[in-house]
């Protein structure tokens, strides 16, 4: 793929660590030059796919590992929450916006993918009754 290159020091040690952050990150690389989103950096991609790993496993209420960053079964929707961002680039914060007779209206109060992250099933998790009962 071409002029896919880490820059920054600490996404390199990122993808040395976590090999599937470089795959994800060249799948978004993909999809966003073929959306013609030519002002994209490799380390862009690579920062919106740890942004997004971290979106999940939130809502997911997953906690990762070493060996397992996300279930891999969201690996999509990563994928998908890393365009809409990069789609945002220069538009962060804005609810909806026209230019040109092209009009754009984002979700939510501040344009975030909510029903994208609505399709992940939080974990249920043991309740410590121990911080409750106070």
């Amino acid at each position: 793929m071409e002029n896919f290159e880490i820059e920054d020091e600490l996404n390199k040690k990122y993808i040395t660590k976590y090999p599937i952050i470089e795959d994800l990150a060249k799948k978004v690389y993909r999809k966003a030059l073929a959306r013609n989103m030519f002002y994209i950096t490799a380390d862009d991609c690579v920062e919106e796919v740890i942004s997004a790993i971290n979106d999940v496993n939130e809502r997911r209420r997953f906690t990762p590992t070493e060996k397992k960053l996300f279930e891999n079964k969201y690996e999509t929707i990563v994928v998908k929450l890393c365009i809409l961002n990069i789609a945002k680039y220069g538009a962060e914060g804005e609810t909806s916006h026209s230019e040109n007779g092209i009009s754009r209206s984002y979700e939510g109060p501040d344009g975030s993918a909510d029903s994208i992250l609505k399709k992940i099933v939080p974990l249920a998790r043991g309740v410590d009754l121990k911080w409750h009962l106070y």
